[in-house]
């Protein structure tokens, strides 16, 4: 079995999400064998792979369609700002998403979303959707398409454990004059409503469950944000694409109704 840049880099991941996020990251000393085990290939993935193609993550097979870019940055394996853009630039362009196969062609609108390359990403999502696209009937473009609208255009992410939300939420809407909501959204012992107008308001009602840690965050810096009407505390942090976001944690009591806007 010839171990690609991809596979390295999802084998990572998937010992870092058993083990989760904040045992991968801690002392040796307080790793488990599966922390351990994500740092071994962590490490494999920068020595044997970064350091052997210094900008690309390529590992393409003989015919020279696809490339290991897809899943190396959809894992969030690649750290390096050099690499991240040369990737994302590849990714972007229609002369890679237009060639590949719909299955690699399934990671990459969510994977644009994450890392702030937008426009891109909407394109390749109505390209995946769209009704004349061979094999869109797969279920692995089907559960991609959901993912992307979820996760990449309403930028709903649950909390990893002990972080100090539960769920965040970033509308990457086209245009203010756009609006979208997600209905009862089943999330841990939760059922959610979530409405973006634009990228500039966002409201979420707790439709059941206990209270709910709501992290709403908004592209770009903002000097303050506005819990229904009242003026908040502002909180600024970088995504992996350096793309930066403002946020405010708000807590949702069951039944409860809240709206925070900039």
């Amino acid at each position: 079995m010839r171990c690609t840049s991809s596979t390295v880099a999802a084998v990572a991941d998937l010992f870092c999400r058993s083990n989760s996020l904040t045992l991968c990251c801690a002392e040796p000393s307080t790793r488990s064998p599966l922390g351990d085990r994500a740092a071994f290939a962590r490490g494999a993935f920068r020595t044997q792979i970064l350091d052997a193609q210094p900008t690309r993550h390529d590992s393409r097979r003989p015919d020279r369609r696809g490339a290991g870019d897809a899943l190396v940055l959809y894992f969030g394996a690649a750290k390096n700002p050099a690499h991240l853009r040369d990737a994302l630039d590849y990714l972007s362009s229609p002369s890679y998403w237009q060639h590949i196969n719909i299955e690699e062609e399934s990671y990459v609108p969510l994977t644009l979303f994450r890392y702030g390359r937008d426009d891109a990403a909407y394109q390749v999502l109505i390209d995946i959707s769209g009704p004349q696209k061979a094999c869109r009937e797969y279920p692995e473009v089907s559960y991609s398409v959901i993912e992307a609208l979820v996760s990449g255009v309403m930028g709903l992410e649950p909390a990893h454990e002990g972080e100090a939300f539960d769920v965040l939420t970033l509308s990457r809407l086209p245009s203010n004059h756009d609006r979208a909501t997600l209905s009862t959204l089943s999330i841990r012992k939760n059922h959610l409503d979530i409405t973006h107008t634009g990228r500039s308001w966002t409201r979420m009602k707790n439709v059941s469950g206990p209270a709910v840690r709501w992290r709403a965050a908004f592209s770009g810096k903002a000097s303050r944000l506005y819990l229904d009407g009242t003026a908040v505390a502002v909180k600024q942090s970088t995504l992996a694409g350096g793309a930066v976001i403002s946020w405010a944690d708000v807590t949702v009591p069951s039944g409860a109704v809240r709206v925070v806007s900039r």
